[in-house]
This record gives structure tokens, sequence and C-alpha cells, in this order.
């Protein structure tokens, strides 16, 4: 089924209107219809209702697309799936499937859905769009595409290759990874989160748990705390991004931070551990480099924070929490 809305063919006139009236060469004539179109005008929508439990499973594979998820309280998983070619005849070629696994009792505990091309040149894509049960754990994964979720209440896993990752509220572990370009960005986080990137930001608001997180390449680190740390595990790795970890004022925590060509900050006292040096540019340059001692009163249990970067500042910057 393709769709062409009444604006779009109002926007056909209006381009052509405007380029035969002036001086417009074929090749600047097509560059204006395809960034008007898009590199793939053809679309087909399609939607579909699955039964599902509250505290199911969610698999979603796709090759190339955005994935966009919304829970609500229900027994019914709602999706809408956009199939985008360069051709209409591509469209058949993408396809979808889908596989529910039921338990004797007739209970849905998994939801397996996958995109399929089919044949050779095919140059498309399919957007996702799903309204699931609150409590169902995700396993998503798409090769280049964003991935946007407004709440997780069970552990999940997602990953893509190219394209951002954005969590608005997290209330259970999220493992997030980039393989190569795109940010991450989680905005509460309640529960344990662990966040790899190679070349994008990780940031991560209104943390409250262990917080693992890593960019390989070109990208910084900020993590905000909402509330002290208790019993956490706190490890923060970049290469050439700086790394800014935000904690409370009454934060005690072990700290370990590391830069090797970057300087390292702290709003906090540090209360460093014991250690012998010479006073000449070799020690100077380790204090402005490498901390290890401790924020606050050192108890055993505290979280332990470890900061390193090859490149990049890291700073302990104090997070005013009202």
């Amino acid at each position: 089924m393709f769709r062409r809305s009444t604006s779009s063919l109002y926007g056909i006139t209006l381009i052509l209107t405007i380029v035969l009236s002036s001086n417009t060469t074929t090749a600047s004539l097509f560059n204006t219809l395809r960034s008007f179109f898009g590199a793939l005008p053809y679309s087909e929508i399609m939607q579909k209702k699955y039964p599902l439990s509250s505290d199911a499973t969610l698999t979603l594979n796709n090759f190339d697309g955005n994935i966009k998820i919304t829970t609500k309280k229900s027994h019914l998983v709602h999706l809408t799936a956009i199939k985008r070619a360069n051709r209409p005849d591509m469209l058949p070629h993408l396809q979808i499937s889908d596989n529910t696994s039921i338990t004797p009792t007739g209970q849905h505990t998994a939801l397996t859905i996958s995109s399929v091309i089919s044949g050779e040149h095919v140059q498309g894509r399919i957007d996702y769009e799903l309204t699931i049960p609150a409590g169902t754990a995700l396993n998503l994964a798409t090769e280049t595409g964003a991935i946007t979720i407004d709440a997780i209440h069970a552990p999940s896993v997602l990953r893509t290759q190219k394209g951002s990752i954005n969590v608005r509220h997290a209330y259970e572990s999220v493992t997030a990874s980039v393989e190569d370009s795109g940010a991450i960005s989680i905005g509460t986080a309640t529960h344990s989160v662990r966040a790899t990137t190679v070349y994008g930001n990780i940031n991560v608001d209104n943390a409250h748990k262990n917080v693992l997180a890593t960019s390989s390449g070109k990208g910084t680190i900020h993590i905000a705390y909402a509330v002290p740390p208790l019993n956490a595990e706190i490890a923060l790795k970049t290469c050439s991004g700086n790394i800014t970890v935000a904690l409370p004022e009454k934060t005690n925590a072990a700290i370990a931070g590391k830069t090797k060509k970057g300087c390292l900050t702290s709003d906090h006292v540090i209360t460093f551990a014991p250690m012998s040096s010479t006073l000449d540019s070799t020690a100077w340059t380790r204090f402005r480099q490498e901390v290890i001692g401790s924020v606050g009163i050192h108890e055993t249990g505290v979280p332990h924070i470890r900061l390193e970067s090859e490149r990049g500042n890291i700073k302990i910057a104090k997070n005013c929490v009202k």
C-alpha cells in the first residue's frame, strides 16, 4: 500500500514551478527533488497487534532503520512498521518475520520480530514504532538507525552500529552499545548502566547505582548522580574525550583517577592516600594527572570510582541536588 499526501503533491508543483522558472541545471533539479523526498521516497505501512504478558521479552532485529518504543499498562503490543525504498518494486523485498512463544498455560512470554531483505541490490529500510506492556524486557538491535525508548521497566539490551540510543527513564538495568558512531543518553537511571561507544558521547543523568561506561574513540562521558551512590561501582574510561562525574555533596567514595595527557580537577575535597615522592616537575605533573584517595569519609562498603583517560581531561564535580 503506497501513501502520498496532498501536501507532498503541492510540494512537487511548488518545486517544479520554482525550478522551471529559473536557470537550473538538470543535476541541480535532481538534487532539489532528492532533498525534498529523501533517498527513499516510496513507503508502505504495516500495522499489527500481538498479545504479550507484562513480564515477557521483546526481541527486535533490524538491518536498517529507527526503533521507537513506548510503554503502557497493557497486554498487547501495537506495531507500526514503515517500509521505505528507493523504488516501489523494492518494497516487497523488505519483509518482516515474527514469532511468539506461548507456554502450555497460554501465556505469551516472548515476541521476536526480524527485518529480512529478500534479493540483492535492495535499497531500503524499515522504521519501527511499538507500544508495549510496561514490564517487557527488551533486546533491540539495528545496524543503522536510532533507538528511542520512553521507559525501561525490565533488564534490557540495546545495540546499534551507527545511530544514537536515547532512554528517557531506566528503572531497570540497561546495557547499551554503539559499535561505530552515535551517542548514548539516559535521562533517569535508577538501576545499573553499562554503556559503550566508539565515536559518540555518553550521558547519564540522575544515576543511582553502578555505571560502567567506555568510549574507545572520540567521545566524552558525563555521569551525574542524583543521590550519593551506595555500594556502587563507577568505572569510566575514554580515549580522547573528557570525563565528568558529578557527585552530591555528601558523597563518600574511594576514587582512583588518571589521565595521561589531560588534566584532573575536583570540586570535592580529596583526601589523598599516603604516598612518597620527590618534589620535582615529574611529581607536579603526576599531581595534576593522577589521584588515589577518597571523597568524604572513607568507609567499608562505599562505592569505588575509577576514572581513566588517554588524552582527555577528568573532572570530579559537585551535583547540587535539592
